[in-house]
């Protein structure tokens, strides 16, 4: 059997009527079982009682580049902080590249809506430049018993220059190898030029699905900026799962975020 044959056999868990989403439990035992730590709905402040986060687990190439530090706006209040400098990289599995991050192993459920919330702020520490550097992503979990690599972020909100994008990725390939062939991408938003020294509360609501019934909704400081209605997932065993921090491409600039009270539940 090809691997591409196998990872459809796989889909085929997924049944997808007018109604509901069903799963067919004989071939949904192909998948791999896999343990992803964490429940079904979350909420975090960062109080340093509970750090380092249960669920979580941190990317980071030094201890500066990211630990809890008193919010800019309120000396009481524990906030996470992150910091990239020029040449800051991480190895992980796949890459060596600049990045500092809390990853959350929840993976997410398809065809299931689901709530994130949390805050942003961009102190004059976060030097503007002209390159790619996510702020927050919702990443795919690659199926790896296919031997598929890691694709680039299903949803994903980008600092770029001084402006905020918001970006979504899926593939009609079912079994990736490579992260380029077939990729379909979209710019669902572009800010206004970012505001410094100011929390900026976002919200974000999904359905995770290669079909069609998949959707994304994203809300900056209370206003709907996205409404897309389309595919936000790749054909995969398990879900995404969130990332927040800062990964980026090289840059002599310094970014500096902080980040707070987060928040997931199921619609």
């Amino acid at each position: 059997m090809t691997k591409l044959a196998a990872k459809l056999t796989l889909l085929s868990c997924f049944v997808l009527s007018s109604a509901s989403v069903m799963a067919n439990s004989e071939e949904l035992s192909q998948c791999p079982a896999r343990n992803f730590p964490g429940e079904t709905s979350t909420s975090i402040s960062f109080d340093p009682s509970q750090w380092p986060l249960k669920g979580w687990l941190i990317q980071s190439p030094n201890s500066r580049a990211l630990y809890l530090s008193s919010d800019p706006t309120d000396a009481q209040n524990s906030v996470v902080r992150f910091e990239l400098r020029q040449g800051e990289t991480l190895q992980t599995r796949t890459v060596n590249r600049p990045r500092a991050e809390l990853y959350e192993q929840y993976r997410a459920p398809f065809h299931h809506p689901i709530e994130y919330q949390f805050r942003v702020f961009f102190p004059d520490e976060w030097q503007n430049d002209d390159v790619r550097a996510l702020i927050a992503q919702w990443h795919a979990t690659p199926d790896l018993h296919l031997d598929e690599v890691s694709r680039s972020p299903n949803l994903a909100l980008d600092v770029h220059g001084d402006q905020l994008l918001i970006k979504v990725q899926t593939s009609p390939v079912a079994v990736n190898q490579d992260n380029r062939t077939d990729m379909l991408h979209e710019v669902l938003y572009r800010s206004d030029p970012i505001k410094k020294n100011q929390w900026y509360q976002i919200k974000v609501e999904v359905n995770w699905s290669w079909s069609t019934d998949g959707y994304i909704k994203v809300w900056i400081q209370g206003q709907q900026v996205v409404n897309y209605v389309g595919p936000t997932a790749y054909q995969d065993c398990y879900g995404p799962y969130f990332k927040m921090g800062i990964y980026r491409q090289d840059s002599p600039n310094t970014f500096v975020m902080y980040a707070d009270d987060y928040q997931r539940k199921l619609l």
